[in-house]
């Protein structure tokens, strides 16, 4: 089944720079989450979040919490007509070195193992390197939503996929770093790069119609 895994923090709820979603009454949804959410469900599409949270390891969100605001999340989402299949988050910090926090593959290997995942229609939605990387070590075509953390990227994220690198990019000597993880914009650029997540729903719909699944989709819906 195609597949779509979306980050969480500045792509469905606005990023709290310097902090974390701490509460319901601080998660605030983007204004185009809910729209493009709905968008992709009745294309077909299993959505699955993938979140770092170290917020839980800090002790400043605990587990509790952070679940009541997926709860609530989930059924905003579903008021607004689109669905959330599955929900993933690390609570680790970079120092924790596990296996599951963003940029390594962790939490999409334990989603693509608990569920049927297309290994071709596979697409992850983010908005920092950390995404991308996660994403492309386990298949996923990549998109990058620009307008929060990423707002002036290096060209080298504008070329085309076909003409990188096919080596895992965690098994790479890149240039800069993330916590203990070596990233380069250059070498682990994403496959699109898109002001919100409607527009990501836009281009995963139209890659998905190149790929043929229109047929088996019906009728195409484009967000609104």
């Amino acid at each position: 089944m195609k597949t779509v895994f979306l980050d969480r923090d500045g792509v469905i709820n606005r990023l709290r720079q310097g902090d974390y979603v701490k509460s319901w009454s601080e998660f605030e949804f983007l204004p185009t989450a809910i729209p493009a959410i709905r968008c992709l469900s009745q294309a077909g599409c299993r959505l699955i979040i993938v979140t770092n949270q170290a917020g839980v390891s800090k002790g400043i969100v605990s587990p509790e919490v952070l679940e009541t605001i997926h709860q609530k999340m989930v059924i905003e989402i579903e008021n607004g007509g689109g669905r959330i299949d599955a929900m993933y988050y690390c609570p680790h910090r970079d120092e924790d070195n596990c296996r599951c926090r963003k940029p390594k593959p962790g939490l999409l290997e334990q989603a693509i193992r608990e569920h049927t995942v297309d290994p071709i229609n596979r697409f992850l939605v983010g908005d920092s390197l950390r995404d991308i990387v996660a994403g492309q070590a386990v298949g996923c075509k990549t998109c990058l939503v620009a307008d929060s953390q990423e707002k002036d990227l290096d060209p080298g994220f504008h070329r085309n996929r076909a003409a990188r690198s096919t080596r895992s990019p965690l098994s790479r000597g890149l240039v800069g770093t993330i916590g203990e993880s070596p990233l380069s914009a250059e070498d682990t650029g994403p496959d699109q790069i898109v002001p919100d997540l409607v527009a990501a729903a836009s281009w995963i719909i139209s890659t998905l119609d190149r790929l043929g699944e229109s047929g088996n989709r019906g009728n195409t819906h484009k967000p609104e």
